[in-house]
């Protein structure tokens, strides 16, 4: 079974309440400002983006700069995410290993099909995006590494939830009926439990015009061999490419390649230890996919 978190997106936590006027969030909101710049940035303008008040500012960096994840210029007086902050994760890390793993694997796909193609993996519930082949149109300004679009609206989020029983989608999205984010959106619990298991029979997932009229994607899982949901090859494009005979054709092709790629790179099983991705249930839905 596929480990979910309790909190849905950030700041939703039962304790997150005690941290919102405490030091540390607002130093990880100074951090952000800066691992989010394209260049350096002075005091008066992190001041601003974080919306605090310039001693406030001051004293987080300097508290920053000691820790090792932000750098001052000394002559120009700005300041800038350290490699510490920009580059959390060792080269050799489980998750940097993936990524590289799978670019070849992205590129050929984007390659092949002409669109925009992404790896995504699944942490406790959440979903991070670790890389994106850009097609003949990129969606990348849609897309930040920790995705939040909808579960229930999304070709990530119904790989997700595909692989979870009726009670565990029920505790994730409530009983319903589910927000509309388009008037296309899956709102019905009754309806998106048809949808998902049509897509486990044919092994993939279909999301056309659910958050973003226009835009259609499409995912595939990438199961640890003999465990549950690792990550997902996600593929995105505008909806008037994509007829029912391209939807299908697509699909397999995202199929396939996600299951080359679970049965021959290493690091997908490093990856699924390193999360503590369970073996799949005997009878579950995530068992169903997986013999399907």
């Amino acid at each position: 079974m596929l480990k979910t978190s309790r909190v849905r997106r950030r700041g939703t936590a039962k304790g997150s309440a005690a941290f919102t006027g405490g030091s540390l969030r607002r130093g990880l909101r100074v951090l952000d400002a800066l691992a989010d710049a394209t260049a350096s940035r002075s005091a008066a303008e992190i001041s601003r983006a974080c919306g605090l008040e310039a001693s406030t500012t001051f004293r987080l960096l300097g508290a920053l700069i000691q820790s090792g994840y932000v750098l001052k210029d000394l002559e120009s007086k700005r300041y800038f995410a350290s490699p510490k902050a920009l580059f959390a994760l060792p080269l050799y890390h489980p998750l940097n290993v993936f990524r590289r793993d799978a670019e070849r694997m992205l590129q050929g796909l984007r390659d092949e099909l002409g669109e925009t193609v992404g790896l995504v993996v699944y942490i406790m519930g959440e979903r991070a995006l670790l890389d994106l082949a850009h097609g003949r149109e990129s969606w990348g300004p849609y897309y930040q590494t920790w995705l939040t679009n909808p579960l229930h609206g999304s070709a990530s989020g119904k790989l997700l939830l595909m692989t979870l029983s009726r009670e565990e989608r029920t505790r994730l999205l409530g009983r319903g009926p589910y927000e509309p984010h388009t008037r296309y959106t899956i709102t019905d619990p009754a309806a998106l439990d048809a949808d998902l298991e049509s897509s486990r029979a044919r092994g993939y997932v279909v999301a056309r015009d659910d958050t973003y009229v226009g835009l259609t994607a499409l995912g595939a899982p990438v199961f640890m061999p003999g465990g549950g949901l690792v990550a997902g090859l996600v593929l995105a494009g505008r909806t008037g490419e994509f007829p029912e005979a391209r939807v299908a054709q697509t699909g397999l092709a995202l199929k396939r390649a996600a299951d080359l790629f679970a049965g021959n790179a290493p690091s997908v099983k490093l990856v699924g230890r390193m999360l503590g991705t369970q073996p799949a249930r005997p009878g579950s839905a995530a068992a169903a996919q997986r013999l399907g």
